[in-house]
């Protein structure tokens, strides 16, 4: 991790304090590192961040939210326990994305980053394990992976933008060999050290495939929610 000069006096310095007072020292520094010390280009990326969320949030009372009194599709949530490392868990399930239901892309986007941003404040340095399960349920639309790889790839800039030292591992199971292409029309839109933190576990994803063994090298059944459980069972109940 890149880390800021150290003055003479024993105090790190900010080269954003300046133009962000108004901004936690910590967000700050979670920018800086995201463009390697390379302040101009940190101020650039955070200037950007804060119109954009200025923008955007807070959400109006009406706004799509994920889950059936939101409006959106219960896609992705935020686990009760931690992974392995300590980190947040948030487990994405693309299946229940629906096109059908007439929701743009941005209104998917914004609300994944609202679900984020509430897991992890901003005054902290929290990061996050998100788990994207690719196999289907009878419950989901099911959509073919290939016609969600535009939500996917504007997603996956939107958090390289927006939300830059948050993810500690990105874990998506299983992959089929088949389908294994797919990573590659996604990797671009990612910044390069958020892709470096993408694992992928191969294995079939059909509604009833058991998930990965290697799963549990990121996370146990005992952070998951008691709904969560059964589609894992065979994690171990707490790490190794």
């Amino acid at each position: 991790m890149c880390q800021p000069e150290t003055s003479s006096n024993g105090a790190a310095d900010d080269p954003l304090a300046a133009e962000f007072a108004h901004v936690h020292p910590n967000e700050r520094q979670r920018f800086l590192v995201a463009r390697e010390g390379d302040a101009a280009a940190a101020a650039e990326m955070l200037r950007s961040h804060l119109a954009w969320r200025d923008a955007h949030f807070p959400r109006p009372p009406d706004a799509p939210r994920i889950g059936s009194d939101g409006g959106l599709p219960e896609f992705a949530w935020v686990c009760p326990g931690r992974a392995n490392n300590g980190t947040h868990v948030i487990i994405c399930q693309p299946c229940m994305i629906d096109p059908k239901l007439g929701h743009s892309e941005d209104e998917y986007i914004l609300a994944l980053f609202q679900l984020i941003d509430a897991a992890c404040d901003r005054a902290s340095t929290e990061r996050c394990t998100v788990l994207i399960d690719n196999r289907g349920r009878d419950d989901g639309a099911n959509v073919p992976g290939l016609k969600l790889v535009p939500l996917g790839q504007k997603m996956s800039k939107c958090l390289s933008d927006h939300c830059p030292e948050r993810l500690d591992k990105l874990v998506v199971y299983p992959v089929p060999a088949a389908l294994y292409f797919i990573w590659g029309l996604v990797r671009p839109f990612m910044a390069p050290k958020t892709a470096d933190k993408v694992r992928l576990l191969m294995g079939p994803a059909g509604r009833t495939s058991p998930c990965p063994a290697k799963l549990a090298e990121y996370v146990c059944a005992g952070a998951m929610r008691e709904q969560d459980r059964p589609r894992h069972a065979g994690l171990p109940e707490n790490p190794s």
